[in-house]
């Protein structure tokens, strides 16, 4: 009886601590910068890595694609884990979405996985986009509240 409860503490705690890291961006640094991979011209690149048999990737390449197409300076692109399996390894993608911010240059400043909302991305991607000289930040702003 007691193994039980502690399995079920464990089970818990475990879906909790995922829970709380769901979709949420945090610093990454990388000595791997991809520049093949960031949108030419794009001063922020979400690199979103989707496997075949995701049921939120969808959701998420809507969200990130819109959230795109109403900044300037941000770009979005979606590539799938089973075609990419040295980035897949390189970056230590675990789970499906992730998503990876490059800068202009290619380098991972921030990753998420999960369900990224678009508050979540562009809490994310503004201070890249003012820092690198973008401007108009103010409507796209305005459009995620």
């Amino acid at each position: 009886m007691i193994s039980v409860l502690i399995t079920l503490a464990v089970a818990t705690g475990v879906g909790l601590l995922l829970r709380r890291r769901n979709g949420r961006f945090r610093r990454a640094v990388s000595s791997w910068p991809d520049a093949h991979q960031a949108v030419p011209g794009a001063a922020v690149t979400l690199l979103q890595i989707s496997a075949e048999r995701c049921a939120v990737c969808p959701q998420v390449a809507a969200t990130l694609g819109d959230l795109a197409a109403r900044t300037p300076g941000l770009a979005h692109r979606e590539i799938r884990a089973e075609d990419n399996l040295d980035l897949v390894r390189r970056h230590d993608v675990l789970r499906s979405p992730t998503v990876l911010v490059l800068d202009g240059t290619g380098a991972v400043v921030a990753r998420a996985s999960g369900a990224v909302t678009a508050d979540q991305a562009w809490q994310a991607v503004a201070p890249l986009l003012a820092t690198s000289g973008t401007r108009d930040l103010g409507e796209a702003a305005r459009a995620q509240r």
